[in-house]
């Protein structure tokens, strides 16, 4: 008897388990994600198992700490990982990451960028790309580039026109 009940408890487990997979709100957001928490601006990274909203993680990474960050700066990164996803091969979850990073390399040369505009810059380079594009390689070569002396203009300028180049190649 005992062993059928703790088969059951597995069985149902695994079920309840096998339901949390790819299944998002309204909003692009993974149901059952993690809206509000005071400690996960501290988080270096977000990692798969991780349940926390991509766009509120890193718009409290940017607000003065012990204050929430604002709606307005939560919907502006929502809005630009979806506009991100639709271009780059990587998840929300990554180009967060990858844009905490670049933003973190940047600070430590002196370049403060914020979040929200670094993702909608780097997807309107991508802009127009029959397929979706790498947001790593990107965030790469854009901070070579700024890692260099160039500007943040001359920066996108020069990846633009490379990209826009590779983009519309026959």
């Amino acid at each position: 008897m005992k062993r059928k009940g703790r088969n059951l408890f597995w069985l149902i487990g695994a079920f309840l388990l096998g339901g949390c997979g790819g299944q998002f709100d309204d909003q692009g957001r993974e149901r059952g994600m993690v809206t509000e928490s005071r400690s996960m601006a501290n988080l270096n990274w977000l990692r798969t198992e991780d349940r926390i909203d991509p766009a509120l993680w890193l718009a409290s990474k940017e607000a003065s700490a012990p204050s929430f960050p604002s709606p307005e700066a939560v919907a502006r990164i929502r809005n630009a990982l979806a506009e991100a996803n639709d271009r780059f091969l990587e998840t929300p979850r990554m180009i967060a990451n990858r844009t905490a990073q670049l933003s973190n390399m940047l600070a430590l040369d002196g370049q403060k960028e914020s979040h929200a505009d670094l993702i909608e810059s780097l997807a309107k380079i991508a802009e127009g790309s029959k397929g979706k594009l790498e947001y790593s390689d990107l965030c790469q070569q854009y901070y070579n580039l700024r890692h260099k002396g160039v500007d943040k203009a001359a920066a996108r300028a020069t990846l633009t026109s490379k990209y826009q180049a590779f983009i519309r190649k026959p």
